[in-house]
């Protein structure tokens, strides 16, 4: 865990990049977070939880799928993600592309403007 003057430097510093950079930063962040309503391993409710599930895997309540499917709907949900994240990956690019080759024209139409001047 980062000390709060370390977290309001590390804030300032991302507000601070491009904006291109901190669409790509927050899509990062967003992409690594657990989906809304899932504890995830490194929550405090983590260990209650699987008890939780456990206790209704007992009781009947819920019915379980052997780990062959289980396996095959991880794989099915590791691939979605990549292919959202190539897809995000390439999207930054694509902006970062057109926010360099907008820079470059601005420089030419510059040093053409100091062409003429000297001229």
């Amino acid at each position: 865990m980062i000390g709060m003057k370390r977290r309001s430097e590390v804030f300032a510093e991302a507000l601070a990049l491009p904006k291109a950079a901190r669409l790509e930063l927050a899509a990062v962040l967003l992409e690594s977070a657990p989906p809304a309503g899932v504890v995830s391993e490194d929550d405090p409710r983590f260990p209650e939880e699987i008890r939780r599930r456990a206790d209704e895997l007992e009781r009947c309540e819920v019915k379980g799928i052997p780990w062959t499917e289980a396996r095959a709907q991880v794989a099915a949900i590791i691939g979605r993600a990549r292919s959202s994240s190539r897809r995000q990956q390439l999207a930054n690019d694509y902006a970062k592309g057109r926010a360099d080759a907008a820079d470059l024209l601005e420089n030419m139409e510059v040093a053409q403007l100091e062409l003429l001047e000297d001229a």
